[in-house]
């Protein structure tokens, strides 16, 4: 055996390693949800979110906390600061020829769904974490599966109005 194909055979059983102790440990990653590795994946959600875990923060202290979807076009998140920190929609939609979220990918776009109607204030912090998970986003997105059964914001309020419109107020997302 070669010292490059050792230390590959090292590496990987490292990283085997550490993923089950993550898991063990409850630091589950979207995996944890039905992700096998080594396949397609069979959601949006799944494929654009491989890089995103559950517990570990994706920007400074945010973390997500719950992915729904995809549902009524879109992928829903809840992601927090830190622990005590106030949970926050974020909707993720494909992205429109006018973006209008305050964050985007190349792909898709970033809406805190918060009631504001995109005037309200945001954070610094939330801004920054929201840029943050789109250019996480930007790197799964290039997979046309992963974008599949998604729509524009517009085309999701079209054809899922009174969705979208409890959307704005619920942190949870209920049936279209």
């Amino acid at each position: 055996m070669s010292d490059e194909s050792t230390t590959r055979r090292r590496f990987l059983g490292t990283t085997v390693k550490a993923a089950i102790g993550m898991a063990t440990l409850g630091g589950a990653s979207l995996a944890s949800t039905g992700i096998a590795f080594g396949r397609a994946p069979r959601t949006p959600s799944e494929g654009l979110l491989r890089e995103v875990t559950l517990v570990a923060p994706f920007s400074h202290e945010w973390h997500v906390t719950a992915v729904y979807g995809p549902i009524a076009g879109g992928i829903t998140l809840t992601i927090r600061n830190g622990a005590d920190g106030r949970p926050v929609r974020v909707d993720i939609s494909r992205r429109d020829v006018d973006v209008k979220a305050p964050a985007f990918s190349k792909h898709l776009e970033l809406f805190v769904m918060d009631g504001g109607g995109g005037v309200r204030d945001m954070p610094e912090d939330l801004m920054e974490a929201l840029g943050d998970l789109a250019s996480i986003l930007e790197d799964s997105e290039n997979d046309p599966r992963v974008l599949k059964g998604l729509m524009t914001f517009s085309e999701r309020l079209e054809h899922y109005p009174e969705f979208m419109a409890r959307a704005a107020c619920e942190l949870e997302p209920t049936a279209p």
